[in-house]
């Protein structure tokens, strides 16, 4: 057996489970062993004991969506963008055509530093380029990379970059993901951005390989505006890109209902943001069991309007948390989205914390590896002071220090 270590705390949030006063975690080199009351864990007599005091143990968080090659722009998002999403959109791609590789990749390498920093102990990446791929492996926790697929005047996924055989390749090197730390899948970007013929392809090809599909879903009133009418700041943006295909009709419905008919919409169909959704769409996602993913804090920089967790929450959908780019939200740390949705949202602190660690790591698909302190699990592990007397209020410590960065990593490691 490898290197068995005991780590003892005051306090212990396994996640599954509440909160264990007095708790400990077995740590054999890279997994958890076992984790609860430390007077009754099962360890190895004379093994060493680290005693962190005054203090919580809980998982690594999981950053459900991210677009990190954008993190060179992080002036765009210091500030709310008064323009809306689509003004946004506008400057983030004239900056684009203005950095050079160099400076992205060095953004890149930057952002991933800072969510080790910010306890992060899975990353969903979005992005254009492939070469990121392998930038994300160097990351000291598990990544998913997602190759995001544009194009609304293309038909075949074989004219983008998702259908080359490198893609391929990447996906049947990922094929047994229970064997990597870092997997390759591919995402559609959004309804207004990438036909409906592509969509379908993407997700053909994500089941081909045993892979999710993430979407952006509702992020904006213009996607719904375009939907309904086929007119709008999304039409103008694919004529002025080229990218308009006069072919296509309104389906005059909601995003959801647009990728229900499409046949997309299952558990492994990722859905970000929902920020513009009626019951009756939530209700839709519920029955097919499709997971969703949370960025509060782009939302209120790019839209002005928060998603309607609660209605997430009490529809009993899967959800996790993510901070979107550094180019609509001021950092990557997953604590300060735990913080609008407890304080600004009024939400349980237990429920928040719970979503940015398990609900995450449900969403991607990785709950066999991270999310918490079970036996078996990679053993990411970050401790934060806590002075709290009683389980139910150490949560609001967890964000609140969590937020101002008093974050330690215990251990971390990768599968």
């Amino acid at each position: 057996m490898r290197e068995l270590v005991v780590h003892r705390a005051k306090w212990v949030f396994p996640v599954k489970g509440h909160p264990v006063e007095n708790g400990g975690v077995v740590v054999s080199g890279k997994r958890i062993l076992d984790a609860g009351r430390y007077d009754e864990l099962s360890y190895v007599p004379g093994a060493p004991v680290v005693d962190h005091g005054e203090v919580v143990l809980i998982p690594g968080v999981v950053n459900a969506h991210t677009h990190l090659e954008l993190s060179v722009f992080r002036e765009l998002g210091r500030n709310r963008h008064e323009g809306g999403f689509l003004s946004w959109v506008r400057d983030l791609l004239e900056a684009r055509s203005v950095v050079g590789e160099d400076a992205v990749f060095e953004g890149y390498d930057e952002a991933l530093k800072e969510l080790r920093d910010f306890g992060t102990a899975v990353v969903a990446d979005i992005g254009n380029d492939p070469q990121n791929y392998s930038r994300l492996k160097s990351f000291s926790g598990g990544g998913l990379f997602f190759l995001e697929v544009l194009g609304f005047s293309v038909e075949n996924i074989n004219e983008t970059v998702a259908g080359s055989d490198r893609a391929k390749s990447f996906m049947e090197e990922c094929e047994d993901a229970g064997s990597l730390s870092t997997s390759f899948q591919l995402a559609a970007h959004a309804v207004y951005s990438t036909s409906p013929a592509l969509i379908w392809q993407v997700k053909k090809l994500n089941k081909r390989y045993r892979k999710a599909m993430s979407i952006h879903v509702a992020e904006h009133p213009g996607e719904l505006e375009f939907l309904m009418t086929g007119e709008g700041e999304c039409r103008e943006l694919l004529e002025e890109r080229g990218q308009w295909n006069p072919s296509w009709k309104a389906p005059r419905c909601s995003p959801v209902e647009y990728l229900d008919s499409l046949g997309v919409l299952d558990k492994s169909t990722i859905c970000v943001h929902l920020v513009f959704v009626e019951d009756r769409d939530l209700s839709l996602l519920a029955g097919r069991k499709v997971p969703v993913v949370l960025c509060p804090r782009s939302n209120v920089r790019l839209s002005g309007v928060l998603p309607p967790v609660k209605k997430i929450i009490n529809g009993n959908l899967t959800w996790g948390v993510g901070t979107d780019s550094l180019a609509s939200n001021t950092d990557l740390n997953l604590f300060g989205e735990m913080a609008v949705l407890a304080n600004d949202l009024n939400l349980d602190p237990e429920v928040v914390v719970r979503a940015a660690t398990m609900g995450g790591a449900e969403v991607l698909g990785i709950s066999g590896y991270f999310g918490s302190l079970d036996e078996g699990k990679t053993a990411d592990i970050i401790k934060i002071p806590v002075t709290a007397g009683t389980g139910k209020e150490i949560f609001h410590e967890i964000i609140e220090k969590g937020e101002m960065g008093e974050i330690q990593w215990l251990t971390q490691s990768v599968l």
